[in-house]
């Protein structure tokens, strides 16, 4: 008997070493805990009966913040090293006791944008994607090894034997030699033309042997021009030694919403009828999560999903998909439809004039088409679930999702393809001309001479995103290129009354996701959406309704839109309309979500029966006074189980780090961290102590504070190491 346990322990030890994916999970060697996505620790050292001694030990700050984005990486624990990144590209070794600088590399940026992986052996490896390639470094001294020249990825690499996995962001899944580096196979999602991205979900199950990827949004909300058939907002299955398609589920016949399925699948296994049974699951944003055997992809509860005809879409040549699915098991965590009575009745009408105006003209429904002729308001494109994803418990077969319902809404328009062209064109050209000023800047430097005559601009703030601003560098090229278009441009009636708003080229403007929600429709195809619209009357009531003062002669007025009519179906006769659409923010007066909270929350799913096991709000909103405004927040943090049955949870606007109980969701602790977090926490052991760490960097959205750079850990305070 000693013989045959020495003989097992030496051959797991063995198979360890050849296969460097087997990690326990008590220790953290990739960004989701581990390649199934499990975002789970058996660490059970810290519990609820004594977590009010959790107590902040270090903090690490790299000293680099960035305008635009956030760290979203979690850290990973290899070698008895913390690894974390910046957002320009540095790859920090941490002492995992005090958060101490042990080494630091530099690589070209974005790098590690989602996650780190790695692996042990003689010589411990990280592995990091950048701008072009995956790295390999040695994790003990943070020298570069090999370079695997795959294209952009935002996703941690998956390792297995000799091969190394990676999901680029454009060109689908690629498998190198982890020894030469050499290409063994790439396996592309173009289908008709169509060619979804690859940006939040990549696991691997070794059971198996196969690689999951979940797809993006086929490419915008208007699909006249695209066939039904394509692999977007898809979980796949790919066999790892081969590189073919095992099978794939399509959860969005063609997608008219962005509704991208969302962060790494989760893969674990079931009992039923006394079989063990490999599962796969994946979140979406409709609030659904998808729930299929890992073998053929069907369904695990074929009775708990049905199919509906997708509604009818108003625009001309568009095409819906042939149904869509309603899931009841497991049962969604949250939904997409916008109650637009109930939903908006803690507002004052009067005071949130503008945004009932949007209202007045509104739909909500599943999976109802965006359209000309109506607003499309839904728990949207930060609604569901998010790139984080979920964390699964193997304690009780359960998932934990953190999920939004934030409101938003989708209009749609027309773009003119000429002015387009020539707005790109400027924009060229005032790029050129900032990097021929800084060019000459630079050499002056060198020549030691001081130019003192002109302030140079920056490119600091080219890409931020204000579209007015951004306009404004490069609106007199556009304006000039412009006038020459005949009934286009030239227009001096509308150029000195109405460009300022309008735009140049009627392009009109809106705030993105990371601004606001201020909002100029385009004029592009005004007769063509609606031949009523564009009368003297109506465009001076819409106007009055956002009170904006119309007071212009009917007679030149009308002049003008008669040139316009002409100019569009100049447009349309030769196709270059381009019908376009857009999500934009929902907000109230107040600059905060309209609809009445929770905007957020986090939910329990149990796999075995798919019920919903629990649901609780998550985070907290104050005004400017401090009084307390909603309880449940949007969230972009992520969430951590552990074996103890806690879930630690960050990602709110109010910049707090919490633990609820795995059995009913109760907020059992919380801790202010520096900023808001950013990646979901992950957990370690080290000399006999837990550690739970938050990467609190900030956030990118609207409602967000400041953003930041920092790494914060915790232990029990009474845990001496």
């Amino acid at each position: 008997m000693y013989f045959l346990k020495l003989l097992l322990t030496l051959f797991y030890f063995v198979f360890l070493f050849l296969n460097n994916t087997v990690f326990a999970d008590t220790q953290w060697f990739h960004s989701s805990g581990n390649y199934q996505g499990h975002r789970y620790s058996d660490n059970k050292q810290i519990n609820p009966q004594n977590i009010e001694g959790l107590k902040k030990v270090w903090t690490f700050n790299s000293g680099k913040i960035n305008s635009r984005n956030v760290v979203q990486a979690t850290p990973i624990f290899i070698d008895n090293k913390l690894i974390v990144v910046d957002i320009y590209g540095g790859i920090y070794a941490l002492n995992p006791k005090n958060g101490k600088k042990i080494w630091y590399t530099k690589l070209n940026p974005p790098a590690g944008r989602r996650g780190i992986t790695s692996t042990n052996g003689k010589i411990p490896k990280i592995y990091i994607s950048t701008k072009k390639s995956v790295v390999e470094l040695n994790a003990t001294t943070g020298q570069v090894l090999k370079t695997f020249k795959s294209g952009l990825s935002l996703l941690p690499p998956i390792i297995n034997k000799n091969k190394i996995f990676i999901a680029t962001l454009k060109n689908g899944v690629k498998s190198f030699d982890l020894n030469t580096t050499e290409l063994l196979w790439n396996f592309s999602l173009e289908l008709n033309n169509v060619n979804p991205r690859i940006w939040s979900g990549f696991s691997y199950d070794n059971i198996t042997n196969s690689l999951f990827v979940v797809t993006s949004n086929p490419g915008g909300l208007y699909g006249g021009e695209r066939k039904n058939k394509d692999l977007s907002v898809s979980l796949i299955s790919i066999n790892a030694e081969s590189g073919y398609k095992n099978w794939h589920f399509q959860h969005i016949r063609h997608d008219l919403w962005d509704y991208d399925l969302v962060g790494n699948p989760i893969i674990f296994s079931i009992n039923k009828n006394s079989k063990s049974i490999r599962v796969v699951s994946a979140l979406s944003k409709t609030g659904d999560l998808i729930y299929l055997k890992a073998k053929d992809g069907s369904l695990v509860f074929p009775n708990g999903v049905k199919k509906i005809k997708t509604p009818v879409s108003d625009i001309f040549n568009e095409k819906v998909g042939n149904f869509q699915y309603i899931f009841s098991k497991p049962m969604p965590f949250t939904g997409i439809k916008v109650d637009l009575e109930k939903d908006f009745n803690h507002l004052n009408k009067v005071e949130n004039k503008k945004l009932f105006k949007i209202i007045s003209n509104a739909k909500s429904g599943l999976y109802l088409p965006p359209s000309f002729n109506y607003n499309l308001i839904l728990f949207g494109l930060h609604g569901g679930a998010e790139w984080p994803g979920g964390s699964y418990n193997k304690k009780d077969n359960s998932i934990v999702v953190p999920f939004n319902r934030e409101p938003w809404v989708i209009r749609m328009e027309y773009k003119d393809k000429i002015f387009s062209t020539i707005s790109n064109i400027s924009k060229e050209l005032h790029k050129t001309k900032i990097q021929l000023k800084s060019g000459y800047q630079i050499f002056l430097n060198f020549l030691n001479i001081n130019n003192t005559s002109e302030v140079l601009e920056t490119d600091n703030k080219t890409s931020i995103i204000n579209p007015w601003e951004l306009s404004s560098k490069h609106d007199s090229i556009s304006k000039s290129l412009f006038s020459i278009v005949p009934y286009g441009g030239g227009n001096k009636f509308y150029e000195n009354n109405c460009s300022s708003c309008h735009g140049i080229g009627r392009e009109g403007f809106y705030e993105n996701e990371f601004i606001g929600d201020k909002y100029v429709p385009s004029l592009v195809g005004i007769k063509i959406k609606n031949q009523n619209q564009s009368s003297y009357k109506n465009l001076k009531k819409i106007h009055n309704n956002v009170d904006i003062i119309f007071d212009f002669d009917e007679k030149y007025l009308l002049e003008s839109l008669s040139n316009f009519e002409k100019y569009d179906n100049f447009l349309n006769k030769f196709d270059l309309l381009k019908i376009n659409g857009f999500w934009q923010n929902l907000l109230d007066k107040e600059g905060l979500p309209a609809t009445n909270y929770p905007w957020g929350g986090i939910a329990k799913i149990n796999m075995d029966n798919g019920n919903l096991v629990w649901k609780v709000p998550f985070g907290k909103r104050y005004n400017k006074n401090k009084e307390l405004i909603s309880i449940g927040d949007k969230n972009f943090g992520g969430v951590l189980s552990t074996s103890s049955d806690l879930i630690f949870a960050t990602g709110t606007p109010d910049e707090k780090g919490r633990a609820f109980s795995s059995k009913d969701g109760k907020l059992i602790w919380e801790t202010k961290l520096p900023f808001a977090g950013s990646a979901p926490p992950m957990t370690y052991s080290y000399l006999g102590c837990q550690y739970i760490i938050f990467t609190a960097t900030g956030g990118q959205f609207v409602g967000f504070k400041e953003k930041g750079d920092a790494t914060v850990a915790y232990k029990l305070s009474d845990c001496q190491n």
